[in-house]
This record gives structure tokens, C-alpha cells and sequence, in this order.
């Protein structure tokens, strides 16, 4: 899990300040696209491959490092008075006697040197930190999805019915703070009345909504609530989501655009800023 957070956190930081480096030089829709690596990263665990170039280079060597990796998944006592060290791919047993004598044993890969008290005090924080970090993590998704269901709610219960834009329905809802595209299986645009009323803002709002669903920015979302739920702790995750979400509203611009015209661009900016 260190090699998971350490290269992760590496990863945000490469991506924020390329992402700062090539502002204005490349399509928002491209500087958008890096954050999928970051995306893949946080969600797929594991290492692919081995390289002296790896961020986790330095911090391996490093002997608060080298210590956490030795603790045990788990020390077991059987039936039949033998102690097991499991680690990951050998498990050592030795003789509960000498278990219990507080003789040093051998265990691992490694062939480690430690007593079975120390042993088991070292699992006891391990575990304590994973059901934290689990506690942490079922918090933070039991919050996220009590909100995305409520405002759920509320959208199909007040929601109106207005027309279809290019095969997506629209509706309009009062009490919503900005327009907004909302549903994972089956999207809708929600307007304000506001807009709804203004034929100029409603065509540059369907344009804008309409280019986060053709960019599956509603799944982007799901699966970004996905990284924090995991990666709750981590500070660096958040501006992540923070920065990735700014991306994708320019990017979304951009496509806008590109459905309205070029000749459209400064009323769609004027519609942005009334919007605002």
C-alpha cells in the first residue's frame, strides 16, 4: 500500500506541473486526458513492472521502508503447537515453546530475526492503521453516495420535462444552483429556469452539458468519488479531483464550441460570465 500511495502522489505532482508548464500551448481537452493516467494509477493497485528509474527507488533503500515491509500479514498459533509467520509468498512456523520463550526466530524471504512478541505487536498497528484507513473509507463513500442519491431525489421528484437535445433529455428544476448533466445509466441535462427562459444561455448550456456527456464526464465523476473513497488520507488525491474537475469544465468549453462555432465563442464567454 506505500508503493501504492508513494508512486500515486509522484504521479499527481508530474501531472500538475506538466499540466502548469504546457497551459495555453495545448488543447484543454489534452490537458484533461493526462488525469487518466492519473485515474488508472489510483485505481489499479500493483506494480507492472520494475525499474531503476522508479520513484519507490530511494524510498525502498530507506529503513522505516525496508521495516514495514517485513511486518507479517499475520502470526497464528495452531492447534497442534506450532506458530505461523505468514508473509507474503512463505509462511514460517516454528514451536510455540520457542515462541514462547521469547527466543528470536527467522521468518520470510529474507530470513528476517525477530521474537514472536514483537512480531505480533507489529501486526496489531498494521491492522490498526488498515481499519482505519477502512473506517476512513467507508465514511467517505457512505457521504458521497447519502448526497448524489438525495440530490437524486430531489431531481426526479421536482424535475420538469422540457425536450431532447441530440438524444438527450432535458429537464428544468428550480432550486438548482447552476445547470448541471446528472444520472451514471442515463443522463439528463437540468437547467435552471433562469436559462431555460433565455433561448441565447439555453443553447450554450445544451452545447456545454452536452459536451460532458460526450466526453463520459459522468462516469469520469463516479469514478473519481472511487478514487477518493480509496485514497481518503492522501491531500495530494483531492487537489487531483480538484484540478482534474477545473480541466474538465475547460475542456467541456472547448467542445462547446466546436458544436455552437467559432463565430458563437464570445456570446458563449458572455453567457458563462452571466452565469457566474
Amino acid at each position: 500500500m506505500i508503493d501504492w500511495m508513494v508512486t500515486s502522489s509522484a504521479l499527481i505532482l508530474l501531472v500538475a506541473a506538466l499540466r502548469a508548464v504546457v497551459k495555453g500551448r495545448v488543447s484543454p481537452r489534452l490537458r484533461y486526458a493526462l488525469w487518466l493516467v492519473v485515474l488508472a494509477r489510483l485505481l489499479v493497485p500493483g506494480t507492472f513492472w520494475e525499474s531503476r528509474a522508479s520513484v519507490m527507488t530511494p524510498v525502498a533503500v530507506q529503513e522505516a521502508y525496508q521495516a514495514v515491509e517485513r511486518i507479517p500479514q499475520a502470526v497464528r498459533t495452531r492447534p497442534d503447537g506450532w506458530v505461523d509467520i505468514v508473509t507474503p509468498g512463505v509462511m514460517t512456523s516454528v514451536r510455540e515453546e520457542k515462541a514462547l520463550s521469547g527466543e528470536t526466530v527467522f521468518y520470510g524471504k529474507d530470513h528476517t530475526k525477530a521474537t514472536i512478541e514483537s512480531l505480533r505487536r507489529q501486526v496489531g498497528v498494521r491492522n490498526a492503521f488498515l481499519l482505519a484507513w477502512a473506517a476512513g473509507a467507508f465514511g467517505v463513500g457512505l457521504f458521497l453516495l447519502a448526497v448524489n442519491l438525495r440530490f437524486a431525489g430531489r431531481l426526479g421528484k421536482n424535475r420538469r420535462t422540457l425536450e431532447k437535445y441530440r438524444g438527450q433529455w432535458v429537464f428544468e428544476m428550480d432550486g438548482l444552483a447552476s445547470p448541471c448533466l446528472f444520472g451514471l445509466f442515463r443522463p439528463g441535462i437540468y437547467l435552471t429556469p433562469q436559462v431555460a427562459a433565455d433561448e441565447a444561455a439555453k443553447a450554450h448550456v445544451l452545447a456545454h452539458e452536452y459536451a460532458h456527456f460526450r466526453q463520459g464526464d459522468h462516469i469520469w465523476a463516479a469514478l473519481r468519488g472511487a478514487c477518493l473513497v480509496v485514497h481518503w488520507y492522501n491531500p495530494l488525491v483531492w487537489l487531483a479531483a480538484y484540478l482534474s474537475r477545473r480541466d474538465c469544465e475547460l475542456s467541456c468549453d472547448e467542445g462547446a464550441v466546436r458544436l455552437l462555432g467559432e463565430e458563437h465563442r464570445a456570446d458563449y464567454g458572455r453567457t458563462l460570465v452571466g452565469l457566474v
